[in-house]
């Protein structure tokens, strides 16, 4: 089934992670160029105009599985899911006057674009579909949704009994009274149902109407309106005294059960652009908006119900065109907006986001933006808070006066996209502490459609130029070593050593010793992966480690190509792979040195020389997952993130014993590298360093580490420990207070091969590799980009590889001289 989703966001390159953007939006338009680089000036500004206070509000209703919630006529309308029920709830503001009604769901039906009137009707599309192909299930008109009874052969829950017989009498006369198709019969929805277009098709859509009290009021087919058996709606809309719009691929339809459905607008041919992909908005000037993407990213468009036409697009000022946007409504403003740091009021009329709500200054556990969120007002907001459970809770957000908000000390923390769990530690700091508040700096919002890399340059321009926030956050691609030899960074090793419950000896020595620059310890890890090149040990013969000559003779000995030796991987990828494995092999930021005209890296060009220079699409269609198993394929790139991987790469992958030998070399190092999941800094410039620990500390407490055992190993000592003692066991689940376990399970081709627990022998041998690594994975894109450009000479054969080696010192030592 095809599900449009109801945000914006602005396509970009896949290895870009979501983050928050912190940047104010108020009264924005394009970027004032001027202004771009005193982000962390105005982040340092004490702010207490944008601060609300959150008070959950208990309906007495469970409210962990909302889908969508609305204001309609002064009262909030919600949607709820549990397990084959559907809760329509509405309610006060105030959670009083609650009101609710079940409708039964089987797991082969559901309802979505939900849409209401002021006496309380509820419209939506009802949709069921079998799960075989051809084997479409046989339903009567109303059958199902009328709640009093199941699907056939499925029995009514208890709570759908109990809560649908108070209506058993209405819903009778409603079935007597259900909906009559063209040829005045009720619809029958069957294999050879003459009233579906397509009747081979396994989905069948319906506009349905409950009342106020979850009676069947309308149900009406959508076949005559779908497209290859499905019906796409963008959404819809009940606009008072009009009736109710549905914006679909094929146009907007108005509905009303007097009149049916009716064509209010209607796209010609297939190059039109879908309807469904505008979604429809209701405004508190009663007009009907609609956003879509186009030329001007995210737009905006008056629709015209009088002639059914799209107005002009309005291009709506957002400042980042990285954040995911969600339109919302409510009084007060036409239309308000949320995206990943705040809420704000859409002035149309002047094409303005007047900044209202931001997340942080409110304490908000908010990791992305609001979804679900209507406005009573510019100054009261009825909303849905998801907790670090993934559970759902409705909250009123008030407003509070500038002159009743605490004053406190503000410590920025910058860095490019920063992620989810560095906002949620953000945000529970601010709540925890009475003299400091974290502002964070997203310099991701600085990037444009003209420039994607806008935000990135003005992070490491800023650094460079000592314009820096308290708190530095980096990923893989920053140039942090060099950062480091500027000596723009506090030494954090006092800073431990002061803290009573905590000392590097409780922390993995080997990862922190790799961290060190010169003994001190300038950067803070979380949590990190290691990045190695895994082979069969078979082949070692009792080596740790390859050369590149190795290799080849390997590859000569076993049969292989050099095509898919390394699975599939160009000469570019795997210099590029090489450089990033070598650590600081190659380059030496303390002592401004670099040896890229040794005999090793000349090999390593020479060695990378022998793989396609590109691959054709056919390749993959020849490259096969057993590869590694026949002997076709012998080394392969791996990430290994937890212990359990270990034995997907043994178990699976290959199928026998494996070696981790880092990436081939002529230094004899095994050259497998840390890699941190980010890097975490204090400047040493900043003016609150021991609140800047206070915050950076977070990171390494028991309660933090341990959590990270669902994603990458901890740098905690002990937290490592119970990561590798969990790999011992079969994973689980829990159903209430029982502890449900499965097979871990990695397939092959179509082979599915069960994943046992690792041993206690297997887990310390991944822990025994962890404690070897020496090498943190260290990337400077400006190196990699002049050694890709010479190199290309090289494999065009226009220079030798030694040639190319003596260009790249001279070119790289100036460059680590001048940065560093």
């Amino acid at each position: 089934m095809r599900k449009k989703r109801t945000f914006y966001k602005k396509p970009l390159c896949a290895i870009l992670a979501i983050s928050l953007m912190a940047a104010s939006l108020s009264g924005c338009g394009k970027k004032n160029k001027d202004n771009e680089s005193n982000v962390i000036e105005e982040a340092s500004k004490p702010s207490k105009d944008y601060v609300f206070r959150a008070e959950e509000l208990d309906i007495g209703i469970k409210t962990d599985n909302f889908r969508s919630l609305g204001l309609y006529n002064g009262r909030i309308h919600a949607v709820s899911g549990d397990t084959n029920i559907l809760r329509f709830i509405s309610f006060n503001p105030d959670g009083s006057d609650v009101k609710d009604f079940t409708v039964p769901e089987t797991e082969n039906e559901g309802h979505n674009e939900f849409a209401y009137d002021s006496e309380g009707n509820v419209y939506c599309i009802y949709y069921q579909y079998s799960y075989d192909e051809g084997d479409v299930q046989t339903y009567e008109d109303g059958e199902e949704a009328e709640g009093n009874e199941t699907a056939e052969g499925d029995e009514t829950t208890e709570e759908s009994a109990e809560d649908n017989a108070v209506n058993e009498e209405s819903s009778e006369a409603a079935e007597e009274n259900s909906v009559q198709n063209e040829d005045g019969d009720s619809d029958i929805i069957s294999d050879d149902s003459d009233n579906m277009e397509d009747s081979s098709s396994d989905e069948f859509q319906y506009l349905v109407e409950y009342d106020a009290n979850g009676n069947l009021v309308d149900k009406v087919s959508l076949a005559e309106y779908s497209t290859d058996g499905y019906f796409s709606c963008g959404g819809m809309v009940y606009l008072e005294g009009k009736g109710l719009y549905i914006f679909y691929d094929g146009g907007v339809l108005s509905y009303s059960k007097d009149e049916g459905f009716k064509s209010v607008l209607k796209t010609e041919t297939k190059e039109d652009v879908y309807m469904s992909y505008y979604t429809p908005h209701l405004g508190s000037d009663g007009k009907i908006y609609v956003t879509n993407y186009g030329d001007k990213g995210l737009e905006l468009h008056e629709f015209d119900l009088e002639n059914g036409k799209v107005g002009d697009a309005i291009e709506i000022p957002v400042a980042s065109r990285n954040s995911d946007y969600y339109i919302l409504q409510g009084n007060g403003y036409p239309l308000y907006v949320s995206d990943e740091s705040a809420v704000y009021g859409y002035d149309i009329a002047n094409n303005n986001m007047v900044k209202l709500l931001d997340y942080i200054d409110s304490d908000l556990q908010v990791g992305y933006a609001l979804t679900e969120l209507v406005a009573m007002s510019d100054t009261e907001f009825i909303t849905l808070i998801q907790d670090e459970d993934y559970c759902y809770h409705l909250n009123r957000l008030t407003k509070v006066p500038a002159d009743q908000v605490k004053d406190k000390k503000i410590i920025t923390l910058g860095g490019y996209y920063v992620d989810y769990d560095i906002r949620m530690n953000a945000i529970n700091f601010n709540k925890n502490s009475d003299e400091y508040k974290i502002k964070i700096v997203d310099y991701s919002s600085l990037d444009t459609d003209e420039d994607y890399e806008a935000g990135m340059n003005q992070f490491n321009l800023d650094i460079a130029s000592g314009n820096v926030p308290d708190i530095m956050v980096f990923r893989s691609s920053s140039p942090v070593d060099s950062y480091i030899n500027k000596g723009l960074f506090e030494d954090l090793t006092g800073y431990m050593e002061k803290e009573p419950d905590m000392s590097q000896g409780d922390f993995l020595p080997s990862v922190i010793d790799a961290l060190k620059t010169n003994g001190k310890l300038y950067q803070i890890v979380p949590a990190f992966y290691v990045a190695t090149v895994t082979t069969k040990t078979k082949y070692l013969e009792g080596k740790n480690v390859l050369t590149f000559d190795d290799c080849n003779k390997l590859i000569k000995a076993t049969g292989a190509s050099y095509e898919f030796a390394f699975g599939i991987a160009d000469r570019n990828e795997l210099l590029s792979n090489g450089l990033a494995l070598s650590g600081d092999k190659y380059i030496d930021w303390e002592s401004k040195s670099c040896s890229f005209n040794s005999e090793s890296f000349i090999n390593f060009l020479e060695f990378t020389e022998k793989f396609p220079q590109e691959y054709k699409d056919d390749a993959w269609e020849t490259y096969k997952e057993t590869f590694y198993r026949d002997g076709q394929s012998l080394f392969n790139m791996t990430y290994l993130s937890d212990f359990r991987g270990y034995k997907r790469y043994k178990q699976g992958i290959f199928g026998e014993d494996i070696s981790f030998i880092g990436f081939p070399n002529d230094m004899g190092a095994n050259c497998s590298v840390i890699y941190p999941e980010c890097r975490i800094a204090i400047s040493s410039k900043s003016s609150s360093k021991d609140g800047a620990w206070d915050f950076v500390k977070t990171f390494l407490t028991e309660e933090y580490q341990d959590k990270l055992g669902e994603y990458n190993f901890p740098i905690r000592q002990s937290s490592f420990d119970k990561m590798g003692e969990a790999s011992m066991h079969k994973e689980f689940y829990m159903e209430g207070d029982e502890k449900v376990e499965y097979d871990d399970s990695y397939y092959v081709d179509d082979m599915e091969i069960i994943i046992e627990p690792l041993t206690a022998e297997e887990v310390q041998e991944v822990k025994d590799f962890i404690a070897s690594i020496t090498l943190v994975y260290s990337v400077n894109e400006s190196v990699n980009a002049i050694i890709q450009e010479e190199a290309s000479a090289f494999y065009s054969g226009q220079k030798t590889a030694k040639e190319v080696a003596d260009i790249i010192q001279s070119r790289v030592s100036i460059y680590v001289n001048e940065n560093s």
